[in-house]
């Protein structure tokens, strides 16, 4: 009985280490492919409207095809970041998504834009939002390695005995 508590103290102790460094690698690695991707759309962004500007006088392009254009472009850098965001929304990102952007556009966006709270305020409920969401898919994570642990754990000592 002591020696079973123990494995399971050991258990619950590596599950919680672990959890913790996915939740701190995950935080870093998705700063810096948000910044990446951010820097790369603001990129195209910044040279489509010098573009327009520059060209305002003599151009015929309308701010449709502008628009277009940035759009196109803006889709083609989410592209190639996609495998990213999505390996580290893993294990609960895809089937949390849609509940996190309905409480972002009920708790963020409909807000700032009814000018109900300010831009601080839009920053710092997006931070939060953002953090909330990568901690519950840690603890999923923490939660299924938990099991799947415990599982190797129990068939180990069922072998045992058998």
């Amino acid at each position: 009985m002591i020696r079973s508590f123990h494995k399971t103290h050991r258990l619950l102790f590596v599950t919680i280490l672990l959890t913790l460094l996915h939740f701190g690698a995950s935080s870093i690695y998705g700063q810096y492919i948000a910044e990446k991707a951010g820097a790369e759309m603001g990129h195209v962004v910044a040279q489509r409207l010098t573009k327009a500007y520059a060209g305002s006088e003599s151009s015929a392009e309308t701010s449709a095809d502008i628009y277009e254009g940035m759009k196109t472009q803006s889709d083609e850098i989410y592209e190639r970041w996609k495998t990213h965001f999505f390996i580290l929304s893993l294990p609960s990102g895809p089937l949390l998504n849609p509940f996190w952007q309905s409480v972002g556009n009920k708790w963020i966006y409909s807000p700032l834009l009814a000018k109900e709270i300010s831009k601080d305020q839009f920053r710092i409920r997006g931070k939060v939002l953002d953090t909330l969401a990568r901690a519950v898919n840690s603890l999923s994570f923490g939660l299924v390695l938990y099991l799947l642990l415990r599982l190797r754990t129990w068939r180990k000592q069922r072998h045992d005995l058998g």
